[in-house]
C-alpha cells in the first residue's frame, strides 16, 4: 500500500505541474501555440499532449486544426475517438460549411480504403447526410468491393428511413 501512496502523491504532483504549465503556455505563448500543435498532431509521440491542449482552446481557435482532426479520425489509431469528439464539439455550422474540404482528400487517395470510408461515412452523418450520402455514391463506385458495399448498404438504410 506503500507503494501506491507514493505513486499516488507523484502522480499529483505531476498533475500539478501539468496544470501550471499548462496555464503558462496559453497565457505566454497563445500566438505560437497553433503551430506547435499542427506539428503535434502529425507526430504520434506528442497528439496526446496537443488533445490535451486542444479542449483548452477556444472553439473558433480550434477550427484551424479541422484537416488534422479529419485525418486523425479517418483511420483506427489511438485518437480516432477524441478526434471524432473534437470534431463534433466544433461550432455546428461552420463544421458542416468546412468539413468537406477536409475528408475529400482522404477519400480521393489511391489508398483509401474500408477503414476510411466508413469511419468518414459514420462521422460525417452526424453533421449532414446529404455530405454522408455523397460518400456512400462515391464509396459504390469504388475498385473495392468492401467498399462498394458500405455505400450500398448506407444508401439502402438511409433510404428505408
Amino acid at each position: 500500500m506503500a507503494d501506491c501512496s507514493q505513486q499516488w502523491e507523484r502522480f499529483v504532483k505531476l498533475a500539478n505541474e501539468i496544470e501550471a504549465t499548462r496555464v503558462g503556455l496559453l497565457n505566454s505563448c497563445s500566438e505560437a501555440i497553433p503551430s506547435m500543435m499542427h506539428v503535434a498532431f502529425q507526430a504520434p509521440d506528442q497528439r496526446g499532449a496537443a488533445f490535451e491542449l486542444i479542449h483548452w482552446l477556444p472553439h473558433e481557435s480550434r477550427e484551424e486544426f479541422l484537416s488534422e482532426l479529419t485525418e486523425l479520425a479517418s483511420y483506427a489509431n489511438k485518437y480516432t475517438e477524441e478526434a471524432r469528439k473534437t470534431i463534433l464539439e466544433l461550432p455546428r455550422g461552420w463544421t458542416v460549411a468546412n468539413i468537406r474540404s477536409a475528408y475529400e482528400p482522404i477519400l480521393k487517395r489511391e489508398s483509401a480504403d474500408v477503414e476510411e470510408f466508413g469511419l468518414l461515412l459514420s462521422l460525417v452523418n452526424e453533421l449532414d447526410e446529404s455530405f454522408a450520402k455523397g460518400i456512400a455514391l462515391q464509396a459504390e463506385k469504388h475498385r473495392n468491393p468492401g467498399v462498394q458495399e458500405i455505400g450500398t448498404t448506407y444508401l439502402a438504410r438511409a433510404s428505408s428511413l
